[in-house]
């Protein structure tokens, strides 16, 4: 033991190996990848259990603060003053059953209560908000009418499921994964009788557009929580990664793949990260060109000159515009995505309003979607979001051992295709 902590205590790299290893964050490590062509590592990555980070000790985490944006931030006035009346504000349906863990900050060891911790931290992340009606409103509004998805577009987003389309999504499926909760990874499907596993799946699948979500295995999903940075008590400290099934990571790369192509045309010209057709760089050179001709007004300002009369900017209507930049970091933005804003976000492309309901099961059972002769329920389109969506549960993964459950009430998590 004496010789161990010297070691390491001489060699900080080896030490951060360790504790890398120790939390199960090596990138080669076979509980979460696969070896090419190793068929021993499939084989060890079948047998074993996700065994998630491991922790000897963790501070409680503070599951009752509040996350949604206060209305005394907000600087325009008119728009404050819509979202401090309380008429526009609805409340959460569900609200998630969380276990008393003492004051946050408290250091906790026993393994029974970090792993009422960790399930109080997510179940408190992917709940119902508070919504805002007004806001939504807005927002919705301000996607032109004119430039809603025609009627054939909607058709082939819509339409059920094919043998074909299955086949591809298999084949797309990326390899070297780790294997879901019932010990299935993509080299099963992609090597063994692709064609029947592309009937089978299809049919699954037009059963569950049918029925309205998916069975209960597809909807459930291991959570694995890797450390990022920071002190390794503290669960805001982790990333956490979901593992699907690997027969729903098919179904959503089928709806996937025929939005693809369609999103670029209603989403705006200046968004060009995640969008199909489009790179980031883009938008980094576009703020580099900013950068540069600012530094040349600036330039010419200093030595006297009139910007105007600049060779270099003679002409151009920025010389007398202030160059400001806003960088903005939203946490956790995808995982707090809501779904039923999403779904009527969905509607607005398609072309028709959407009233807002409490639960996803609401958009199924009533007739949401307003059209020029009266309601109607929901277009397939937005249907097959609601299906991959609706009623997901998960558990994550410490010191070899599971939480209970919760309910997956809002984000479009990690792991996902969609």
């Amino acid at each position: 033991k004496t010789e161990t902590e010297s070691d390491y205590k001489l060699n900080p790299k080896k030490l951060r190996l360790l504790e890398l290893k120790a939390r199960g964050t090596t990138k080669w490590d076979n509980a979460t990848r696969l070896n090419n062509g190793d068929n021993a590592s499939v084989g060890r990555l079948l047998s074993r259990s996700h065994d998630g980070a491991q922790f000897m000790s963790m501070l409680v985490h503070d599951a009752k603060k509040d996350d949604v944006m206060a209305p005394d931030l907000i600087s325009d006035p008119d728009l404050r003053r819509l979202m401090e009346d309380a008429r526009n504000w609805r409340e959460p349906a569900e609200t998630p059953d969380l276990t008393d863990l003492g004051a946050p900050g408290t250091v906790i060891t026993d393994t029974v209560a970090m792993l009422q911790n960790v399930r109080n931290m997510y179940a408190h992340l992917f709940r119902m908000r508070r919504t805002n009606l007004e806001a939504q409103r807005m927002m919705l509004q301000a996607f032109p009418e004119d430039l809603a998805l025609p009627e054939a577009v909607k058709w082939r987003l819509g339409r059920r499921a094919t043998v074909a389309e299955t086949r591809s999504a298999i084949k797309a499926i990326k390899r070297q994964k780790a294997a879901d909760d019932e010990g299935l990874v993509a080299e099963a499907l992609q090597m063994m009788s692709t064609d029947l596993w592309a009937e089978l799946v299809t049919e699954s699948f037009n059963a569950s557009f049918a029925k309205g979500k998916l069975s209960d295995a597809q909807r459930f999903g291991l959570l694995k929580i890797l450390y990022k940075k920071g002190d390794v008590r503290l669960l805001t400290n982790y990333r956490p990664l979901a593992i699907t099934s690997i027969i729903y990571k098919i179904q959503a790369t089928i709806i996937q793949a025929r939005w693809t192509k369609v999103l670029p045309s209603v989403i705006a010209e200046c968004q060009h990260g995640f969008v199909y057709g489009r790179r980031q760089f883009e938008n980094v050179m576009k703020i580099r060109d900013v950068g540069a001709y600012a530094d040349m007004v600036a330039d010419e300002r200093a030595k006297g000159s009139c910007p105007e009369k600049s060779p270099l900017l003679h002409g151009s209507d920025l010389v007398e515009i202030d160059l400001g930049l806003y960088i903005c970091d939203r946490d956790k933005a995808f995982d707090r995505v809501c779904h039923l804003w999403l779904v009527r976000a969905l509607c607005r492309l398609c072309g028709c309003a959407c009233d807002w309901r409490p639960t996803l099961q609401a958009y199924l059972d009533d007739d949401p979607v307003i059209t020029p002769t009266g309601y109607a329920p929901l277009p397939d389109a937005v249907r097959w979001i609601v299906v991959l969506l609706h009623d997901h549960r998960r558990k994550a993964v410490i010191n070899g051992n599971k939480t209970d459950a919760w309910s997956l009430l809002c984000s479009v998590f990690q792991g996902c295709p969609i």
